[in-house]
């Protein structure tokens, strides 16, 4: 018979060195589902909404840790049963405190933070969660019906094709475009391509989360929350990774039909637009749609999280324990990384330098906007933002970093105070 667990074994996790520390541990709340690529995969997903693809074997041995035995009793329910794993004290010792306490896994242990989400190169505004409008992603879920797509991505590149031939033949220049338009086509362009993906989840069953705006390395971004799409096979999460370039280069349709049924090439540009930034989306760097493509097709998890790991393995000339593709892929990210935040130094600097300037097209903006000349102050304005975008990253960034140093600092002084009282 076992012993009634103690009270408080979740706290006895990282409380000591004592000998009784690994017993009666216990497993936070969590649901298990298939990974259709790999029988021996599974997808482990935690309350918190983290998910974790493990082997069976691996599950076996994290399942064994109910809250009812010692670690002696794991050891030896482990050893007996369909498919035995032998392993000792020091074994099992090793993966609680590297798997289960170090990924936070256990009753009274807290998860590592989540940098591949919302590290330190990432500014988020969450402004609305994607059920709100799940009717409409119900909807948008039927474009993926292969049929559809077949007919719609045809549409497209006929469309395209003849926009870039009207556009040559008038002698149309970018210039001449009405900008405030266009940077509005171009925002509504980003919103479709969120919706793009959201409506991929919802096509394999599952549902997105929040949605909004931020800044990524300098980079004004729209984004939404797709962590449920783990659950999904390889080829299901390439299909949600291309979702947003699909519905993106749809819009491309109707502006392109605008310009050849008015004759008007100033459509045609627009749509030719929308194009360039969608096949922008296809580059591998940071975290474009084309970053996605690669680490989910080539197995590549949790790639931004752990490249700073690998690159410190290597600099010491230690194995990583990654694949070798995994480390080469590790280090592009690193130098495509490097490039895009010395970049975004090198425009928060001039930025800092022209600030009189840029507040005086603030003005013009502000004006022309409430004058009535909406398309010239819409313009003017998405100049200043694009202008201000780094100096607002860096102040944002500068504020979390003070913050979570005088955060530590407190808990530090907390810490030593109760240790003197005990």
């Amino acid at each position: 018979m076992f012993e009634d667990p103690p009270a408080d074994r979740g706290h006895r996790v990282a409380s000591g060195d004592d000998a009784t520390k690994y017993d009666y541990l216990q497993l936070k709340a969590y649901s298990v589902s298939a990974e259709s690529d790999d029988a021996d995969t599974v997808v482990f997903t935690l309350d918190d909404q983290r998910h974790l693809r493990v082997k069976r074997r691996v599950l076996r041995i994290m399942e064994a840790f109910d809250g009812t035995r010692r670690l002696s009793d794991v050891k030896e329910v482990l050893a007996h049963g369909e498919t035995p794993v032998v392993c000792d004290d020091d074994q099992l010792r090793e993966f609680v405190e590297k798997v289960l306490v170090g990924r936070g896994l256990l009753v009274g242990t807290s998860g590592p933070k989540q940098a591949s989400r919302s590290g330190g190169l990432w500014v988020r505004f969450p402004l609305v969660h994607t059920d709100t409008f799940a009717s409409v992603f119900c909807l948008g879920r039927h474009l993926y019906k292969p049929g559809i797509v077949l007919v719609n991505l045809l549409a497209c590149t006929f469309l395209i094709v003849a926009s870039a031939l009207s556009v040559y033949s008038a002698g149309t220049r970018l210039g001449a475009l009405d900008s405030g338009w266009l940077v509005l086509i171009s925002y509504l362009s980003l919103v479709i391509h969120e919706c793009g993906h959201v409506s991929a989840v919802y096509r394999y069953g599952l549902a997105a989360g929040r949605g909004g705006i931020g800044i990524y390395m300098f980079v004004p971004v729209f984004f939404v929350d797709l962590s449920s799409a783990w659950r999904l096979s390889v080829r299901q999460r390439v299909v949600v990774d291309l979702g947003g370039m699909y519905f993106q280069i749809l819009t491309t349709i109707p502006l392109s039909i605008m310009g050849i049924v008015f004759h008007d090439s100033r459509y045609c540009m627009m749509a030719l637009s929308v194009a360039c930034m969608t096949a922008i989306n296809l580059l591998p760097f940071a975290r474009l749609d084309g970053y996605w493509i690669l680490s989910d097709s080539l197995g590549l998890d949790n790639l931004s999280t752990n490249t700073w790991q690998v690159i410190k393995a290597a600099v010491r000339g230690r194995r990583t324990g990654y694949g070798r593709n995994y480390e080469v892929a590790a280090v592009f990210f690193a130098l495509s990384s490097a490039v895009m935040i010395l970049l975004g130094m090198s425009a928060a600097y001039s930025a800092v330098m022209q600030f009189s300037t840029i507040m005086r097209q603030l003005g013009n903006g502000l004006a022309n906007v409430a004058s009535g000349h909406f398309a010239e102050g819409v313009s003017i304005l998405d100049d200043v933002f694009v202008a201000c975008i780094p100096i607002i990253f860096l102040t944002f960034i500068l504020g979390k970093i003070v913050f979570g140093i005088g955060t530590r600092f407190i808990e530090g002084i907390r810490a030593s105070k109760g240790q003197g009282l005990s």
